[in-house]
């Protein structure tokens, strides 16, 4: 059975060790840590420590590195994935001041006033609520022995494919509008149809009360770019389906005659799903196939299908409906990602040991752990 994305006791630890690096290891105690803290059953991991955080000052200025808060009409919301079940009125929920955004069977991405959120936590009807973790950009080598150049050819295919008649979603941030590889090979055709930025301000697209939406060449090109100082976004979408700036270009993308729609995002979890479906929306409207990519990846969750944003992208995905995710890049890192131990024999305990690294942004470590369902089990953390 797949784990669900809630368990209780939660339990979350968040330790600040830069403060420690000052220090030598003989004066600082050996101690044993304890921080241990119960949620309703229907806050998942991400919500525990959002609500950890947000109740301790000293961590309130950190929050935006982990979860980002919207400013809307000078209000602050969080951003959050919810699951609806029985007994769940819309209503109830908009009167607590959330702005629903994406609607997918039992699933609704939203704005949670942050003042809000521990009672939105006890609305009948709601399963379970994940705040929006934060992923990060993937994809810094290039495509390499793919044979796409063969599937350009037709060799070995019953025809050559080209990406001609399908639309191309990338969901990213750091575009250049202008660069000469989102024209046709000729430099004529203009080939990005749509662009949400989800961090700007302006007029949303419909159904969403965020961001800005840019139709036609000369609101998108005239834009330039969703932010002066990323480029992910453009090496992604160019890879994707590139022209290559010329004519038989070594340098275009895999599918090179295909349409372009850009997702700006910020990388929350809900804006990810939003990008999807709007995405997915636009290729439905004109009757093309779609295939999204998304080059980003976290940590954070337990990987096994089971959240709320891999069951969103299951039920958006489907015939003509093709999302591709980073997959790989971060496995050959300077230290293991997770640890993993099954209990047998009447075992009961296992250990393992967590080295403070100057690699890690700002000397924090984030721990996430995950239990059996129906299934009690203590942590505890010693510090050498």
């Amino acid at each position: 059975m797949r784990p669900p994305s809630f368990y209780l006791p939660l339990i979350i630890f968040y330790f600040l060790l830069s403060s420690l690096a000052a220090q030598s290891f003989e004066d600082i105690p050996s101690t044993t840590a304890y921080h241990s803290i119960e949620f309703p059953d229907n806050a998942s991991t991400t919500t525990a420590l959002f609500l950890s955080q947000i109740k301790n000052e000293k961590s309130q200025n950190g929050l935006s590195m982990e979860f980002h808060i919207n400013k809307i009409n000078n209000k602050n919301y969080v951003s959050a994935i919810i699951k609806t079940g029985k007994g769940f009125e819309k209503s109830t929920l908009e009167s607590q001041d959330v702005l629903i955004q994406s609607e997918i069977n039992d699933l609704l991405t939203c704005l949670i006033p942050i003042s809000k959120l521990e009672s939105v936590l006890t609305i009948e009807g709601i399963e379970q609520l994940e705040i929006s973790g934060r992923g990060a950009p993937q994809l810094d080598k290039a495509l390499a022995d793919t044979k796409v150049d063969w599937i350009h050819q037709g060799r070995q295919l019953s025809q050559a494919y080209t990406g001609k008649g399908v639309v191309v979603g990338v969901i990213d941030a750091g575009f250049d509008y202008t660069h000469p590889s989102f024209f046709d090979e000729n430099q004529i055709d203009y080939k990005i149809k749509r662009v949400w930025e989800q961090t700007q301000t302006g007029t949303p697209p419909s159904g969403f009360s965020y961001g800005r939406e840019l139709v036609g060449e000369a609101a998108i090109y005239n834009a330039k770019t969703d932010n002066n100082t990323d480029t992910h976004g453009t090496l992604v979408a160019g890879i994707a389906m590139g022209s290559g700036g010329g004519l038989d270009s070594p340098y275009r993308g895999v599918a090179y005659e295909s349409e372009l729609l850009i997702v700006a995002t910020n990388f929350q979890n809900d804006k990810i799903i939003d990008g999807i479906k709007y995405i997915f929306d636009y290729a439905d409207k004109v009757g093309k196939p779609a295939v999204i990519n998304i080059s980003i990846g976290a940590h954070l969750g337990p990987h096994d299908g089971s959240s709320l944003m891999d069951q969103a992208i299951d039920a958006l995905t489907g015939p003509g409906k093709i999302i591709v995710g980073a997959a790989g890049n971060e496995g050959g890192g300077p230290f293991p990602l997770h640890f993993e131990h099954e209990f047998k024999n009447n075992q009961s305990n296992a250990y393992t040991y967590v080295y403070e690294s100057q690699q890690i942004n700002g000397g924090a470590f984030y721990f996430n752990f995950w239990g059996s369902k129906n299934s009690d089990f203590e942590i505890s953390i010693n510090i050498f």
